[in-house]
C-alpha cells in the first residue's frame, strides 16, 4: 500500500468529510496504522494489501471515521452519508427484515427488542472506537461487509428497503412482494452473519483480557458447548468485567435476534446452525489467543492510544474475513 495511495484517500476525506481535519494529520493516521499492522499481524496486512483499491479505501474510510468522530449525527451532517452500523441504520433494517419475513406489522413490544438490539450493537461500535488502532481496523472491516449486504441483495441504498419496512405495513394482510421477501431472506443472512462476526471480535478482546490479566486458565479446557454458557452467566474477572457485562447481553440479544427473524417451526435447524457456528468461532478464537504471547496481546487489544512499542510476534488470528467478492 503505497504513500501516494494513502495521500489520495487522506485528502479525498478532508474534502468529503467538510471538516477541519488537517490532511497531514489524517495521512499521518492511515501510514502509522498501515505500518503498525505490517509490524504486527503480517496476515491482516496482506489480506488488506489483496484486496482492490476501492475496498481498501472503503475501509480506511470507515476506520477515519471511527478515529475521528464520535457522533454519528456530525458525521451524518458533514458527510451526507449514514453510518452503517448506526443504531438508526440497525434498527431500521432489522425491523425492515422481520416485518418483510413475518409478512404482518410488528408490534410495540417487538419494536422496542429491536430498538434494544440496534443500540446495544451500536454501543458496541462506539467501544471498539476506544480500543486502539488494531480494533478501530478490524471494526471497519466488519462495516464494509456489512455495507456489501445491501450489493449481495440487489439493494443500492439503504433508503430503497421502503417496501420492507414496517412503516409500509399498515394493514393485516399478507404482504410483500416476491422481490422484497427474496430481498429480506438475503439480508437477514448477511445481518446475522455479520452479528456473529461482531459478537467474535468482541469476545477476542474479551478473552485476551483474560489471559493479560492470568484469568484464562478459569476457560482453557472447556469444551465448546460449555465455553459459550460460561462467559455469558460468570463474571470470571474482575478486571474484565466491562467485557463480561457487554458479552453477558450481547449473547441475550443474539438469541432475541435469532429468534425474531427465524421464526418459523421450519426455520429451527437454521437458527441451531448459527449457534453451532458461534460456539465453533469462540472455541476457535479461545484457541488463538493461547497461542498468542502476552506483549502481542498487550499492543494489539490495549485501550487508547497505548500502542507504541510494536513487538514483531505475527501469529496469525481468527478475524473477520474480507468479503471482496
Amino acid at each position: 500500500m503505497d504513500v501516494r495511495f494513502l495521500r489520495d484517500i487522506s485528502e479525498a476525506y478532508v474534502i468529503d468529510t467538510n471538516s477541519t481535519l488537517d490532511v497531514d494529520s489524517v495521512f499521518n493516521e492511515l501510514y502509522e496504522l498501515v505500518k503498525f499492522i505490517r509490524e504486527t499481524d503480517v496476515y491482516l496486512y496482506e489480506e488488506l494489501y489483496a484486496v482492490d483499491r476501492l475496498y481498501q479505501q472503503r475501509i480506511l474510510t470507515n476506520y477515519l471515521n471511527l478515529t475521528f468522530f464520535d457522533d454519528e449525527a456530525l458525521l451524518n451532517e458533514i458527510s451526507g452519508v449514514e453510518v452503517v452500523l448506526s443504531a438508526g441504520v440497525l434498527k431500521f433494517l432489522l425491523a425492515a427484515i422481520v416485518a418483510a419475513i413475518w409478512r404482518r406489522p410488528i408490534s410495540r413490544g417487538i419494536f422496542k427488542t429491536i430498538s434494544v438490539i440496534g443500540t446495544l450493537l451500536n454501543s458496541i461500535g462506539k467501544w471498539f472506537q476506544r480500543r486502539g488502532q488494531y480494533m478501530r481496523l478490524r471494526y471497519a472491516i466488519i462495516q464494509q461487509n456489512f455495507q456489501r449486504c445491501y450489493t449481495e441483495c440487489k439493494i443500492s441504498d439503504i433508503r430503497q428497503i421502503s417496501a420492507l419496512s414496517y412503516l409500509a405495513i399498515t394493514t393485516r394482510s399478507v404482504i410483500g412482494t416476491k422481490l422484497s421477501l427474496e430481498q429480506a431472506g438475503c439480508l437477514r443472512e448477511c445481518y446475522i452473519e455479520n452479528l456473529v462476526e461482531i459478537i467474535c471480535l468482541h469476545m477476542e478482546s474479551y478473552f485476551a483480557c483474560l489471559k493479560r490479566t492470568g484469568a484464562y486458565n478459569v476457560i482453557d479446557k472447556t469444551d465448546s458447548d460449555e465455553l459459550l454458557k460460561m462467559i455469558s452467566s460468570t463474571n470470571i474477572s474482575a478486571v474484565c468485567e466491562d467485557h463480561y457485562k457487554v458479552a453477558k447481553e450481547i449473547f441475550e440479544r443474539f438469541y432475541q435476534t435469532l429468534d425474531l427473524v427465524y421464526n418459523s417451526p421450519n426455520d429451527d435447524s437454521r437458527r441451531l446452525e448459527w449457534v453451532q457456528r458461534l460456539r465453533s468461532r469462540l472455541y476457535e478464537i479461545r484457541e488463538q489467543i493461547r497461542r498468542t504471547d502476552n506483549q502481542t496481546l498487550q499492543q494489539r487489544y490495549s485501550s487508547g492510544s497505548d500502542q507504541q512499542n510494536r513487538p514483531q510476534n505475527q501469529n496469525q488470528q481468527n478475524r473477520p474475513q474480507y468479503q471482496n467478492r
